[in-house]
C-alpha cells in the first residue's frame, strides 16, 4: 500500500511538471500550421469542414476547436487547448498502461518522465494541432488492445473499434496504430508460447466495423 502511494504521489508530481512546462510555452504567437486551425475554428460551422480539407486534415478535430471558439472565445490559449490537456495527461496515461503491461511501477514511472521531458512531446502539447490529442488516444488504444488480446469481451472490443475509428478521424494516419496492432496480433498469434484469446474471426469482425466508421471520410480522403 506503502509503496502504490508513493509511485501515485510521483506520478502526481510528475503530471505537475509536466502540465507546468507545457502550459508556460501557451500564449506564444501562433505559427504557420497553428493559423490553419485558427482559419477554420473562426469560421463558420459549415466552413470548418471544407477548410480542414483544404489543410489536409480531417474534420473532427477542428469542429473541437469551433465548439471551444464559441465557448471560451478566441485566443492562443483557446486554441491549444486540447493540446495542453492531452499533453498533461500523457505521462499518467503511459504511467498505467506500462504499469499495467510489466507489473511494475518503476516501470510505468520511467516511461512517464521520459514523456514529461521528451521535446517532442512537448512541442505537440503547445500547439493547436491534433497530434498532442492523438498521443494520448493511441497510448489508451495500445492499452486497450493489450486488454482484448487477453479478454476480448463484447464491451472491449466495441471500445477498440471505437477508439480505432475516432482515432482514424482525428487524423487519416493514426490508423496506421490500428495496423501496427494488426500484425502484433497476427506475430503472437504464429510464435507466442500462450496464444492469446483474441480469435481471428473476431479481430476480422471488428476490422469489418472500423472500416465502416471509417467510410464517411472517403469523400475526404
Amino acid at each position: 500500500m506503502t509503496r502504490s502511494r508513493l509511485s501515485l504521489a510521483a506520478l502526481a508530481t510528475l503530471t505537475l511538471v509536466g502540465g507546468w512546462m507545457r502550459v508556460r510555452q501557451a500564449r506564444e504567437s501562433l505559427w504557420l500550421d497553428e493559423l490553419h486551425t485558427a482559419w477554420c475554428a473562426l469560421g463558420s460551422l459549415a466552413e470548418v469542414a471544407p477548410r480542414a480539407t483544404i489543410g489536409n486534415q480531417s474534420p473532427l478535430f477542428f469542429w473541437l476547436q469551433w465548439l471551444l471558439v464559441q465557448l471560451l472565445g478566441a485566443s492562443e490559449l483557446t486554441l491549444r487547448l486540447p493540446s495542453i490537456v492531452a499533453g498533461t495527461l500523457l505521462p499518467a496515461a503511459l504511467f498505467f498502461v506500462t504499469r499495467r503491461g510489466t507489473e511494475s511501477a518503476w516501470c510505468g514511472l520511467v516511461a512517464a518522465a521520459l514523456v514529461v521531458v521528451d521535446p517532442l512531446s512537448i512541442f505537440f502539447a503547445t500547439e493547436a494541432r491534433p497530434y498532442a490529442l492523438i498521443q494520448l488516444l493511441a497510448v489508451l488504444h495500445v492499452g486497450l488492445f493489450a486488454e482484448v488480446l487477453q479478454r476480448p469481451t463484447p464491451r472491449l472490443r466495441l471500445a477498440l473499434v471505437a477508439g480505432a475509428a475516432l482515432l482514424f478521424h482525428l487524423h487519416y494516419t493514426a490508423i496506421l496504430l490500428v495496423a501496427g496492432e494488426l500484425v502484433a496480433l497476427v506475430l503472437l498469434r504464429l510464435w507466442a508460447s500462450k496464444p492469446p484469446e483474441y480469435r481471428g474471426r473476431a479481430a476480422a469482425l471488428d476490422l469489418v466495423l472500423i472500416a465502416l466508421l471509417c467510410l464517411p471520410a472517403v469523400g475526404n480522403l
